[in-house]
């Protein structure tokens, strides 16, 4: 397998060594990406990175999209750093099952020092748009096309529309919007109309803490999942302690990352087991209905059901050696004595 990779990639990276055009050319020449282009020259700092060797992949939104779909704000339109990374990745290696984590040029999450991640899916996403997949026809020029959907903040899903475009220092996937800046898990979970799950959140005081902690994964139940459970009264500890039993610290479980078997332990101290049944994904018996919703501080999974506490394990009261058991026991004694006496003295007889 590594053999195999080894070679895909020297069989990418061997036109570019020959190949003339620089990545701003291409991407007006090749990449109908024009405006993209544009955009990384009017910024130093974009155009410092991407003329340095951190940047191997692109992911270029083509000219198209920016003409047609909707507006971005500046700051998400110019953070470019986001549509690279600093690694050669074909479209191979994005259509890999059950997913790829691309680690982009975006250093600006609260992820301990990791960058921010997207995440390929081969196959339709969960927020794909008929309207822009007809906007955007897949290119067949360099490669017979598959649906390749990339998740970003919100859950947002960008397709490729072609891959695999060489430039002099890497290789250029044309996509059909920008990757959706990250934003925190309270607000994620409100502008993707999972609006019980912020609501506990305030209801127990724990927004600030899980918006601020660094690195977490959130099992985020829907709100049909709160329907189900059934209007229950809670105490604001108690709210605390059941959504404290969907997050898990310290680790950042991209789809991909999740294997099946594998158990993490929340922050509420109860174990979760990944299971893993004919490509759909479960923690604990909630199904994962929508994944890699990426987050500032790590990524959020939307599920189906409530997970419960884990039951508490069963006291067994410890043994005192008094009481009954130590009565019978004497008694025991007692009658096996006087018939080993009633014995032997029936042999001396």
């Amino acid at each position: 397998m590594h053999f195999a990779h080894t070679l895909l990639l020297s069989l990418i990276a061997a036109p570019l060594a020959s190949h003339a055009l620089s990545l701003l050319d291409t991407l007006r020449q090749d990449a109908n990406a024009s405006i993209f282009a544009q955009i990384i020259e009017s910024d130093p700092k974009l155009s410092a990175l991407y003329q340095s060797g951190s940047v191997k992949t692109v992911y270029a939104p083509v000219d198209k999209s920016l003409a047609q779909l909707r507006r971005r704000d500046t700051d998400d339109v110019i953070n470019g750093q986001r549509q690279s990374q600093n690694e050669l990745t074909s479209l191979r290696n994005l259509r890999t099952k059950p997913g790829h984590v691309v680690l982009t040029n975006d250093e600006s999450g609260n992820l301990k020092g990791e960058p921010q991640a997207v995440v390929a899916h081969s196959g339709p996403g969960d927020n794909a748009s008929s309207t822009k997949r007809d906007l955007f026809p897949r290119q067949s020029n360099n490669f017979t096309v598959g649906a390749v959907t990339i998740s970003s903040g919100l859950g947002k899903n960008v397709s490729i529309i072609q891959g695999d475009i060489p430039y002099d220092g890497g290789i250029i996937h044309t996509v059909d919007d920008f990757f959706t800046k990250p934003v925190t898990l309270s607000t994620t979970s409100n502008q993707t109309g999972n609006t019980q799950f912020a609501s506990r959140l305030g209801q127990s005081n724990l927004t600030g803490l899980l918006d601020n902690t660094p690195s977490i994964t959130a099992f985020l139940p829907s709100d049909a999942a709160f329907a189900a459970a059934g209007n229950v009264t809670q105490t604001p500890a108690q709210i605390a302690s059941q959504l404290s039993n969907h997050i898990v610290t310290d680790k950042v479980l991209y789809l991909p990352l999740l294997v099946d078997g594998a158990t993490y332990q929340t922050k509420a101290g109860s174990p979760i087991t990944v299971s893993v049944r004919a490509g759909r994904y479960f923690i604990n018996g909630a199904q994962i209905v929508q994944s890699d919703l990426i987050l500032e501080n790590g990524v959020a999974h939307i599920i189906n059901k409530i997970i419960p506490p884990a039951a508490a394990p069963t006291s067994v009261p410890p043994f005192t050696g008094s009481g009954s058991s130590t009565a019978t026991f004497n008694h025991n004694a007692v009658t096996i004595l006087g018939i080993a006496t009633a014995f032997l003295i029936y042999s001396l007889s």
